[in-house]
């Protein structure tokens, strides 16, 4: 013990090549070369450790242990998301058919033919035989379609609208809850571009923001869902509108709802839903 004690030294500092020599226990012997190729490369980094230190960043500089909330690709995808719902209100939102039955013309209940020999004529011991034959015309439906888009439901609320608010209460309230599901597929991509790419400040800061815009795009799958609820509540409607498009039925229920259903609305759902989750996630 008391050997060791006098290998110590005595007073003053370890120099620094003893230092290095003791770094990580012999992971690092001996002097370390130089950190910097020459005096102006050091000077450089050192502005550039100072110029990041007075922007307030106490981070290293390109730390892998920060990550942003939002990064570029999932910019790009919310931003197509966007423009998806924007573009779906040109889209077919509604399709009503009309059941048209064709009438057989007059004159065709049945058909007489008669042949010659050596033309197709049956025959029989020479003698020559006339074949009639007959058919019963059948009745032809077919359907005439209506494809609306949702920018045309909102122009057309005048005239369709007009019957959904003057027929039953569930009908009512289903005209104001489309009107405000298409008008939020119409406002909420305007707005949540303007705010993707004209908010300023850090990076942090940009992406608490989108969290609150992200999150009203969850209004237009409330908007459908509530619409589904009132139609299975049914409703009666005012007049007669089934005289014109068979396919609304008698009464408002959910079957008509469904049936009424284009592809475009469903476009608009899944990209509303697709940002909405995404605010969920930041």
């Amino acid at each position: 013990m008391a050997q060791q004690k006098d290998n110590l030294p005595q007073g003053g500092q370890i120099s620094v090549d003893e230092r290095f020599h003791y770094i990580g226990f012999e992971v690092f012997p001996g002097k370390p070369k130089e950190l910097f190729a020459s005096d102006a490369e050091k000077q450089k980094l050192i502005d550039a450790a100072h110029a990041h230190r007075e922007h307030g960043d106490t981070s290293r500089e390109n730390c892998s242990l920060i990550e942003a909330r939002i990064s570029t690709a999932d910019r790009n995808v919310l931003a197509a998301a966007a423009v998806t719902l924007f573009l779906s209100l040109f889209m077919p939102w509604y399709s009503i058919f009309n059941e048209v039955v064709e009438q057989p013309a007059a004159g065709q209940g049945s058909v007489s033919a008669s042949g010659t020999t050596g033309t197709g004529t049956i025959t029989s011991s020479g003698a020559k035989e006339e074949v009639i034959t007959s058919f019963k015309a059948r009745k032809k439906t077919r359907r005439d379609y209506n494809k609306v888009t949702g920018i045309g439901g909102l122009l057309a609320i005048g005239s369709a609208g007009g019957v959904m608010l003057s027929s039953g209460l569930a009908l009512m309230v289903t005209a104001l809850v489309l009107l405000a599901l298409t008008l939020a597929c119409l406002g909420l991509p305007a707005y949540t571009l303007y705010e993707m790419f004209a908010t300023k400040g850090d990076a942090d800061e940009r992406a608490l923001v989108m969290k609150k815009i992200l999150k009203y795009n969850w209004i237009v799958l409330i908007c459908f869902v509530a619409a589904l609820f009132l139609s299975i509540l049914g409703a009666d409607y005012s007049g007669s509108p089934q005289s014109t498009y068979s396919s609304l039925g008698a009464s408002y229920s959910a079957a008509t709802f469904f049936g009424t259903m284009s592809w475009g609305l469903l476009v608009a759902i899944g990209a509303s839903v697709l940002l909405a989750v995404k605010g969920s996630e930041i």
